[in-house]
């Protein structure tokens, strides 16, 4: 049976390259958008150069990183995973912004950012994680409405994604620390019946009385 320390990292280097798929797929999303957004509202507000920009070279390091963590097959330390999780969420905070602001929906998908990170480092990175997209959305919501004269509601929707955010960070870090106890619990349960198992096969190894145990059909299942 594989120790807890080795079967924890094969769990977090899963998790991350599960996410580096999605980040792969988002990268690919984000240019599909790009081409289905022109000629509507969303795309007459869109700064077409950064969010291209943005969105190809978001593609481009995704790629080196997926190719990366193919390669290596180990567990990221969680200063590298908190690094990822920045630029998901500085790579959104500006395709929002070259939008058109928050209204534009693509701030939602911090949404899962924030989820990841709350699975893949620990408590306080997690919650940093969360900290860091949220002042990203007000910073680019307040910047909107200074700059552009927008509306204040903007800043409201940014304070509520912000708030939700933050709820969905502690929800799964909660939800991801009882699994992992519930794991570790699994794990020393299999490891007292693997145990016994052995001191049960010693004594009947050490018995001058043989023993057989033979099933309905009258086939020996177990002899000493």
């Amino acid at each position: 049976m594989n120790p807890p320390e080795a079967v924890d990292t094969q769990n977090r280097y899963g998790l991350l390259r599960v996410y580096s798929y999605y980040r792969l797929a988002l990268a690919a999303l984000l240019l599909l958008m790009f081409a289905a957004l022109r000629g509507t509202e969303t795309g007459a507000l869109m700064q077409r150069e950064l969010y291209l920009g943005t969105a190809v070279s978001y593609a481009v390091l995704n790629a080196i990183v997926l190719a990366r963590v193919l390669s290596r097959r180990r567990a990221p330390r969680p200063r590298k995973v908190f690094a990822l999780l920045v630029l998901d969420i500085a790579t959104l905070v500006v395709i929002t912004h070259a939008s058109g602001g928050i209204n534009s929906g693509f701030a939602v998908l911090l949404m899962v950012t924030v989820g990841a990170g709350a699975v893949m480092v620990p408590g306080q990175i997690a919650t940093l994680v969360a900290a860091v997209a949220s002042i990203g959305v007000l910073a680019e919501a307040l910047y909107v409405v200074v700059q552009r004269d927008q509306p204040v509601s903007g800043v409201f929707s940014a304070g509520v994604l912000g708030a939700l955010l933050f709820a969905s960070s502690l929800l799964v870090q909660g939800l991801a620390g009882r699994l992992a106890r519930s794991q570790a619990l699994a794990q020393q349960r299999a490891g007292e019946v693997l145990e016994l198992q052995r001191v049960n096969q010693l004594i009947v190894q050490r018995m001058l009385t043989g023993s057989l145990s033979i099933d309905a059909d009258d086939r020996i299942s177990v002899a000493n």
